[in-house]
């Protein structure tokens, strides 16, 4: 059976947009990644800062989150005793959602 042009054509731009496809979202996952990996960080820095009771907290976190291109942003900040807890919400410039929800608790008892 002989493949006439016209019906390469639109098989290569099928192929074609198929390997864009793919590649975008290869890419996409590896900026979800990297923000997993940032934010991961930037928890765990805000909830060291809490036990050290410094009152710049909450902002030096928004400032680095709005560094990053992120709107949007929702912060909840609570420090009970030796544990504190931490909640961001916020939005990429692609509209994606990062939530992470995190406690640390600070265990001074000696062994």
């Amino acid at each position: 059976m002989k493949n006439s042009k016209g019906q390469a054509f639109v098989e290569t731009l099928v192929l074609a947009s198929l390997v864009l496809l793919l590649s975008l979202k290869l890419i996409q996952l590896g900026l979800d990644l990297r923000y997993d990996i940032l934010f991961d960080e930037l928890t765990e820095q805000t909830l060291l800062c809490n036990f050290q009771k410094r009152s710049d907290c909450q902002s030096k976190l928004r400032r680095n989150l709005e560094d990053l291109r992120f709107k949007n942003i929702q912060v909840s900040n609570r420090l009970d005793g030796n544990t504190a807890n931490l909640k961001i919400i916020a939005t990429t410039q692609l509209n994606a959602i990062f939530t992470r929800e995190s406690s640390l608790t600070l265990d001074l008892s000696a062994p």
